[in-house]
């Protein structure tokens, strides 16, 4: 959700458009999807409960060259 895009600035150059009025009449939009999505990404990634894995079994370097 973005207040500025290439569309927006795009449109206000070629059309006598208000630029300022536009980007804050989006931003009552913006700021509580924003707000949210940072909720969300807070409860939501808090993590693991245990140890990372022990992946030390499966590090292979031959495995490095399905990369190139």
């Amino acid at each position: 959700v973005s207040p500025i895009s290439d569309t927006t600035i795009a449109s206000a150059t070629t059309q006598d458009a208000d630029l300022g009025g536009v980007v804050r009449s989006r931003m009552r939009y913006a700021l509580p999807a924003a707000a949210a999505a940072v909720l969300v990404f807070t409860v939501a990634g808090g993590g693991t409960a245990g140890a990372p894995p022990d992946l030390t079994a499966s590090d292979e370097a031959v495995g490095l060259a399905m990369l190139a």
